[in-house]
């Protein structure tokens, strides 16, 4: 593992940022917490450290998705860390008593074991506690005013972030009922909180995602809703990372505005390098204006922000995306299956298969998707393709489009069988 304490580099040669995943809080109480309220604990940290822009954090995405028995030196490896992060809660009465453990990524070595305890309306104490015993522990030369920076950026009113927070743990599940709880409970925190940016933000992601999923039944109202929504955040709060990004992939691939598109998805992970997010939407907008190459190292870079991720099938479409778009077709094919197999109906993927596919000669497989594209998507004309194919340059968005034709994506309606697995 190569962080600057311990002399490793990137391989571009320059010094390797520490990395930290924060797995999830386990607590010892007598039931009166809330069954999420580890989880939104281990979210409250997650994105606390998360604005540490000399470090390296996994997102809680990933994190959570790990088994609680995994031993740390296997978490190490998994999430290719330095250094792990794990936490109990023991509630007794009003009080809450925390124990932090740190160690070693690769070896499981315990750095540091803290204790802590507060009110249960006094979190924010605990928090900046972890922040400012982590990165001393990780040997991180942070002033005191970038800790206050970073714990400034709460709600007025307590509860919205509570419930922003919730929302955000719901939606690393991203199954349909969770995702939907998700909207109830970022509707209550602007209802709490109508100057909360965070509330919006996340709230113009879950449009977005209902429309990346083939959840709604109106994508272009719901891209509108998504597009007012980030821009109310942005408004509320210019530095909101998943605002920026949103609102950047909407200027980009619904506006073809992909100069603006561009400038929010560089601001996002200049103020937030940390969020997989930005550097995901930022290599689609590269691969839709011709710079496919550095759209590709940006997906591999947030892949090491969240190597599992609930969403994988979002981070392997849009490498895809990127291969295709640099011509490299059976790369390609292989990580559009691989987003496939995470979610077989999502329609972007139907289609980066196909085209890859038919690019790569092998029209019988790509009709096989196409069927099923024309299942998941029926509203998908040639019409609707040609208003909504991304790309910037003509010969690539017309070498697309034939492609989808080619491989029967606007034929009639028949019967559909599953693709075979392709290779």
């Amino acid at each position: 593992m190569n962080s600057p304490g311990a002399g490793g580099t990137r391989k571009d040669g320059k010094p390797a940022l520490p990395s930290l995943a924060i797995l999830p809080f386990r607590t010892m109480h007598d039931g009166l917490l809330r069954a999420d309220f580890a989880n939104c604990v281990t979210m409250r940290i997650t994105e606390t450290l998360k604005s540490v822009k000399a470090m390296r954090v996994i997102a809680a995405a990933s994190t959570m998705n790990l088994p609680h028995d995994m031993p740390v030196a296997e978490v190490g490896r998994c999430l290719d860390v330095d250094y792990v992060l794990r936490g109990q809660i023991v509630r007794a009465d009003q009080t809450l008593y925390f124990t932090q453990w740190l160690y070693q990524g690769l070896s499981g070595e315990l750095i540091l074991e803290h204790e802590v305890e507060c009110g249960l309306g006094q979190l924010e104490g605990f928090e900046r506690d972890v922040l400012a015993r982590v990165i001393a522990d990780v040997r991180l030369p942070l002033l005191e005013s970038e800790i206050d920076r970073i714990m400034a950026k709460r709600p007025r009113e307590g509860s919205a972030y509570e419930l922003a927070l919730r929302a955000q743990v719901a939606m690393c599940r991203l199954d349909r009922r969770s995702v939907t709880r998700a909207k109830a409970l970022l509707e209550r925190a602007i209802e709490k909180d109508p100057g909360y940016a965070t509330a919006y933000a996340w709230l113009a992601r879950y449009y977005s995602i209902r429309i990346g999923q083939g959840w709604t039944t109106d994508p272009a109202a719901d891209a509108n809703e998504a597009r007012r929504l980030a821009e109310c955040a942005i408004a509320r709060d210019p530095e909101n990372v998943v605002a920026l990004a949103t609102a950047g992939h909407l200027a980009s691939y619904l506006d073809r505005n992909f100069a603006a598109g561009e400038r929010l998805l560089r601001r996002a992970v200049k103020i937030c390098p940390n969020e997989p997010l930005g550097w995901l939407l930022l290599a689609g907008t590269l691969a839709y204006t011709g710079r496919p190459t550095e759209g590709r190292k940006a997906v591999e870079y947030a892949l090491t922000l969240s190597p599992i991720d609930s969403q994988a099938n979002f981070f392997y479409n849009f490498a895809a995306v990127c291969c295709y778009a640099e011509g490299d077709y059976e790369a390609a094919i292989r990580y559009a299956q691989r987003s496939f197999e995470f979610n077989p109906r999502y329609s972007t993927t139907l289609k980066a298969l196909v085209v890859s596919l038919v690019a790569c000669g092998r029209v019988a497989e790509a009709r096989e998707y196409a069927a099923l594209l024309r299942k998941c998507e029926p509203a998908y004309t040639a019409a609707r393709a040609a208003s909504t194919v991304p790309f910037q340059d003509r010969v690539l968005r017309e070498q697309f489009l034939r492609q989808l034709r080619t491989g029967g994506c606007f034929d009639s309606p028949r019967s559909t069988r599953s693709p075979r697995r392709t290779r």
